[in-house]
């Protein structure tokens, strides 16, 4: 299979050997990801003209998908990616996938903290009338969660009025019979999607719908994560159906069943309080102790991938998760 970011293999294989951790793990995800969509090529192109780095660059990409008011920077030339496509579309795809439901996190105290930095006077008047104190932190998170169910309709209207501003940033979303197969608590539900615990405890909410209920589903590739050094590349042998798989956080640190978790982007919907599932407290944990694991991490994902697959497969497209991809077999 030909690499869509070929012509950029030799900057590619640059940053992953210059580049400190976690940003040299953005940089291998690229080399290994053979999903991205070809059209996606036209800011990496700015590695060697405008845009000094590849952060830049990837950056670039993101913020471009964020603001497309049409949409088509998500959705054109990303065929192979489009899993599910509802009939009010016009033209369905995948609908067998309807049924199945949807799981996907919210971090509440630092969504609420982003939301203060709008500066929208609609956003601040909706804060303004929740009462919920001072935000979560180590001393008061059991607190201030233990409040939040009574306003989860007007949390809700915040998240929606959110929507409005960032239709296009997608919502990352796992498969829910899956993630039940390894999370209980709070902490485990961040690590089964692949998410590092926040450095200040944190109340995360939960939400649950079927996937009739978004207009297009689709499977991520390491441009959508941007500079998000937990993700981890699909293998070529993968079915574009299963979606992603998180990078399993759970097995190599808790006793878990080393499941494979599929993951999903699609853009923002409405979210109503039929929805919302549970909440819980995580956190805190300092940043640069789970960045130090991230290698551990990536190992214990591939032997789960090898174990899915096979070796051969495997191995074939992706040695070792932590080094460059060997040449000329790859860019």
């Amino acid at each position: 299979m030909r690499h869509p970011l070929i012509q950029f293999g030799p900057q590619l294989r640059q940053y992953a050997t210059i580049l400190p951790n976690p940003g040299r793990f953005v940089a291998l995800n690229l080399l290994y990801d053979y999903r991205i969509p070809l059209h996606c090529d036209g800011n990496l192109c700015d590695l060697s003209t405008k845009l000094p780095t590849l952060q830049d660059a990837v950056k670039a990409h993101q913020n471009q998908v964020r603001q497309d008011p049409a949409g088509k920077i998500f959705f054109s030339g990303n065929e192979d990616n489009i899993i599910y496509r509802s009939a009010s579309t016009g033209n369905p795809k995948g609908i067998h996938f309807a049924s199945r439901t949807l799981v996907t996190l919210m971090k509440a105290g630092s969504f609420l903290r982003y939301l203060e930095e709008t500066g929208d006077p609609e956003t601040n008047h909706l804060l303004s009338q929740l009462n919920l104190g001072a935000k979560p932190s180590a001393a008061d998170a059991e607190a201030w969660t233990a409040q939040l169910p009574l306003q989860i309709p007007l949390f809700l209207a915040l998240y929606n009025r959110y929507r409005r501003f960032y239709p296009r940033h997608p919502v990352w979303a796992a498969d829910a019979q899956q993630f039940d197969q390894v999370a209980s608590g709070a902490e485990t539900w961040l690590a089964a999607v692949g998410l590092p615990l926040p450095p200040k405890a944190d109340c995360i909410l939960q939400f649950r719908y079927p996937v009739s209920a978004v207009p297009v589903l689709a499977r991520p590739t390491q441009l959508e994560a941007g500079w998000f050094a937990y993700h981890f590349p699909s293998p070529p042998c993968a079915l574009p159906e299963d979606g992603g798989y998180t990078l399993n956080l759970i097995a190599s640190r808790l006793s878990a069943p080393a499941v494979l978790v599929n993951e999903f982007i699609h853009e923002q919907i409405d979210l109503g309080p039929r929805y919302f599932h549970a909440y819980g407290i995580a956190g805190p944990l300092d940043p640069k102790k789970q960045e130090a694991e991230i290698p551990e991490r990536r190992l214990s994902h591939h032997r789960i991938l090898r174990e899915r697959y096979s070796d051969s497969e495997i191995n074939s497209w992706m040695l070792s998760p932590n080094d460059l991809p060997p040449t000329p077999h790859s860019i």
